[in-house]
């Protein structure tokens, strides 16, 4: 019986442990936060062009670092403000549609990566209802 406990015991802290190694280098990350997720530029007319702007802020503790910026279609473009951002500091993502040869609702994805350990890709979408040019 007594082995048990001690087994048990032995077993519950080095579990602990890990949990407070895990806990730490959590903490001590970049974590990327965006101020919006997603973005609807209402009714257009098929053949413009519209932007928008995604802020974002680096609420962590070391450098975020962005790795690479996605699109769901050739019809969206993106501009980065900086790959690199210190902790506290602010950043752009540019987001431009082309409607050229789009009609009726559209939903667009951008996918941002980067090293935040929890979330290391943000989706972010675009809406919009594309008519017809007269």
């Amino acid at each position: 019986m007594k082995k048990g406990v001690r087994i048990f015991f032995i077993i519950f802290f080095f579990l602990s442990f890990l949990s407070s190694l895990i806990s730490a280098k959590e903490i001590d990350a970049p974590k990327a936060l965006f101020f919006r997720k997603s973005f609807n530029f209402g009714k257009i007319k098929e053949g413009n062009k519209v932007s928008t702007i995604f802020n974002f802020k680096n609420i962590g503790t070391k450098d975020l670092v962005v790795k690479k910026i996605r699109v769901s279609c050739g019809c969206t473009a993106t501009l980065l403000s900086t790959d690199v951002l210190k902790p506290g500091k602010t950043g752009e993502l540019k987001v431009t549609l082309d409607s050229k040869g789009l009609e009726g609702k559209i939903k667009k994805s951008i996918y941002f990566h980067s090293n935040d350990p929890k979330n290391p890709v943000i989706q972010l979408i675009i809406y919009s209802i594309v008519e017809p040019r007269s």
